[in-house]
């Protein structure tokens, strides 16, 4: 039993803490990813913006507050962490300046 509750640990960590330094290191020349960007380019200049949050926690409520207040809609996605979204959040936080806390 002992065994089994560390694999679930592990696999929730896994799940939620996923690096976005990971990502970073795409090739931006992919058609995905040049698709993804002008999506959120366009959301960006159209202020119809999107955050998409991966993992089974919450965002913690500053980080909801932070995203509110620029009227940015937060889209829960579970543990399916698509990295064309990650992308897509990178951009948009970017274009925004804004920081979310850990």
């Amino acid at each position: 039993m002992k065994n089994k509750s560390f694999n679930i640990i592990i696999a929730l960590f896994f799940c939620i803490h996923i690096p976005a330094a990971e990502y970073s290191s795409i090739q931006k020349s992919d058609a995905p990813f040049l698709n993804m960007k002008k999506i959120a380019t366009n959301d960006y200049s159209k202020k119809r913006m999107k955050y998409y949050h991966f993992g089974t926690l919450p965002l913690s409520e500053n980080n909801k507050a932070l995203l509110a207040k620029n009227n940015i809609r937060i889209i829960n996605k579970n543990c399916v962490a698509i990295p064309e979204l990650m992308y897509y959040n990178k951009i948009i936080l970017e274009k925004t300046h804004i920081k979310l806390i850990p």
